[in-house]
């Protein structure tokens, strides 16, 4: 993940009407260690790098939208989790991240 698209989620994040200052602060949290871990993948597969980067930068555009079209949002998590999936076992911290992001969109009713 490029810091530009880090600071474009945060932003996104940052900008949302829907978040609570708590839930804001916990995706920032866990963008901040994704785009650190997505490095490490991004060395041994850079394809699957920009995969799980393409699927969450859906998730938190579909997910934080001030007009959410829930099946987007949903679509969009949905498809988020599958991408970090098979990474459980060798890159365990970007994946707990990633789930701890789903976790919270899914509180959202996502």
């Amino acid at each position: 993940m490029t810091i530009d698209t880090f600071q474009h989620l945060v932003s996104l994040v940052e900008r949302s009407k829907t978040l609570s200052s708590r839930q804001v602060r916990d995706l920032t949290d866990h963008l901040r260690v994704i785009s650190v871990e997505i490095q490490i993948l991004a060395a041994e597969d850079a394809q699957a790098a920009e995969s799980i980067c393409n699927f969450l930068t859906c998730a938190m555009f579909e997910s934080t939208r001030d007009e959410r079209t829930d099946p987007l949002a949903t679509s969009g998590r949905k498809g988020m989790l599958l991408s970090f999936r098979p990474y459980e076992q060798t890159h365990p911290v970007l994946v707990e991240h990633g789930y701890g992001l789903a976790n919270i969109l899914s509180a959202l009713g996502v």
